[in-house]
């Protein structure tokens, strides 16, 4: 065999191989993408917990049932189905419900909507429901925390209830909002300040500065919770402007106002 035909040969011999790595590859291919989806799919759901002991924990609970809270379950075979048609359907009602809240006391979270969490964010939360990592979240509550917090128990009007009229009216009604999900009565912070000892109390800002929480900043926090943040604390919620009418408002700060520290 002459030298050119070897190298003919050899050549191709190369080509050869080389078309058959790529129809490997070519074969191989909506495998690989898959897996490459599925990764960061389970990277944004793990990014999610955060996300979620954040915003979701205290209504829908460290392990998505809501037991005893006033959330809706979200550990459900519906939320995990592996079937994509009805996943598709299932998808866009949770991320419409997180976007826009509720029909009840569900909040709306998208910035779009005035609420605190971007668009990544959301896709995170959808993502960490879809897959159900529920034992990473009670683990990784528990790593932080040392114990499932006790969510503090809602204000009801039994045996509490204001003598001021207006003042009876807030308590009930923040009893109906759910504002003791993030707000306590007694002086503990939850994921909000204590309204214990709030009205006409000097706040630290965020910002460095120092105002007083009289009528207008509590009804401006109410309506634009972001536009003075209470020093240590997150701007997790969401503002209340178009869900309650001035009134409303007016009997929620007479509420407060009888939350002393004595």
């Amino acid at each position: 065999m002459g030298s050119e035909q070897r190298e003919a040969t050899v050549v191709a011999l190369g080509l050869v191989l080389v078309a058959t790595v790529m129809m490997v590859y070519l074969f191989n291919e909506p495998n690989r993408r898959e897996t490459f989806e599925q990764q960061k799919i389970d990277e944004s759901a793990r990014r999610g917990i955060d996300h979620y002991i954040s915003f979701c924990l205290e209504c829908h609970g460290e392990d998505g049932l809501a037991t005893g809270r006033r959330g809706v379950p979200l550990n459900t075979p519906q939320n995990q189905t592996d079937d994509p048609i009805a996943w598709e359907q299932r998808e866009r009602e949770i991320r419409l419900t997180i976007e826009r809240g509720g029909p009840t006391i569900m909040p709306a979270w998208a910035q779009s909507e005035g609420g605190a969490l971007n668009d990544e964010q959301i896709t995170d939360l959808v993502n960490l429901i879809h897959l159900g990592l529920w034992d990473e979240v009670v683990t990784t509550v528990i790593d932080r925390v040392g114990a499932i917090p006790t969510r503090p128990p809602l204000p009801t009007p039994s045996g509490e209830t204001p003598t001021d009229p207006l003042a009876a009216e807030g308590l009930a009604l923040s009893a109906e909002l759910g504002c003791a999900s993030c707000h306590s009565v007694d002086g503990i912070a939850g994921i909000g300040p204590t309204w214990q000892g709030l009205y006409m109390s000097d706040v630290a800002l965020e910002s460095g500065e120092t105002v007083v929480a009289d009528d207008d900043y509590i009804r401006e926090s109410i309506l634009d919770p972001g536009a003075k943040i209470h020093d240590g604390f997150t701007n997790a919620m969401p503002p209340f402007e178009g869900r309650v009418t001035d009134e409303q408002i007016d009997a929620l700060i007479a509420y407060i106002a009888t939350l002393t520290d004595e």
